[in-house]
């Protein structure tokens, strides 16, 4: 399984809004930073051309492990075995990219 880090979930103003609801419920809590993750699960080890052009499709980079300790992560990801339009859509331009891994 490879990580790749994508871009921010939410705009700015998105962010404030829901920092807000998360610190009146939640006193404590001092930022929010939310950004998508792609989890890509390969049949074999992706070549330096493979992943470079994988992380061209998906406007990402590696993902680099979190070194503040902290901040406290919560992953949100769907249910177990879903498998949504999406994901089929970016295997078959992924195939059509000459990724067939």
């Amino acid at each position: 399984m490879i990580i790749f880090d994508g871009g921010p979930c939410f705009s700015d103003f998105r962010k404030h809004k829901l920092l807000l609801k998360l610190q009146a419920a939640q006193s404590n809590v001092l930022s929010l930073k939310a950004n998508y993750q792609y989890f890509v699960d390969t049949a074999s080890l992706l070549s330096e051309r493979q992943t470079a052009v994988l992380q061209s499709l998906l406007n990402c980079r590696c993902h680099s492990p979190a070194t503040d300790f902290s901040t406290q992560l919560f992953l949100v990801v769907p249910r177990l075995g879903t498998i949504s339009a999406w994901s089929s859509k970016a295997t078959d331009i992924a195939r059509n990219c000459g990724l067939d891994c």
